[in-house]
């Protein structure tokens, strides 16, 4: 199935906006919910939640594969496939993220859930997650370039 053809799917069904903000929408919120149960886990009365954290890493790390792909096909279709200084950085801040979710989702079996190591993993895929909002904020709503 070409791009085109699957974006020509989606109008047939009257949907014809982009597909990436609801992928990315779900990554996100695993980077953000990982994050938030670490940091609860610090807390001896909520140490369980450490693995929770986890689970939300490894599945973040898991859709952050299509969301990237979600977002390529975007760019093709609604951009054009023009390469601008933008779209460049959402590229290497997207594989940045996907490295930075792979080792945060590989370091509790390492280390333990608690370590620092991990929790800043966690704090690195959250700025990560932030900078990527910002420049996607920048092609729909800023200068686009």
């Amino acid at each position: 199935m070409s791009i085109d053809s699957f974006y020509g799917f989606l109008t047939d069904l009257g949907y014809t906006h982009p597909v990436h903000p609801i992928a990315v929408h779900i990554t996100i919120g695993l980077v953000v919910a990982a994050l938030v149960f670490a940091l609860l886990a610090l807390s001896p009365r909520y140490e369980k939640y450490a693995v929770t954290a986890r689970h939300c890493v490894t599945l973040g790390f898991i859709t952050v594969f299509a969301t990237i792909g979600l977002g390529l096909m975007d760019w093709i279709h609604f951009y054009g496939g023009v390469w601008t200084g933008t779209f460049t950085i959402k590229v290497w801040f997207g594989v940045a993220l996907a490295v930075l979710l792979g080792i945060a989702a590989i370091l509790p079996a390492r280390l333990t859930y608690r370590s620092p190591v991990v929790l800043v993993s966690y704090l690195a895929s959250f700025l990560v997650v932030v900078v990527l909002g910002y420049y996607g904020g920048e092609l729909v709503h800023g200068t686009g370039g």
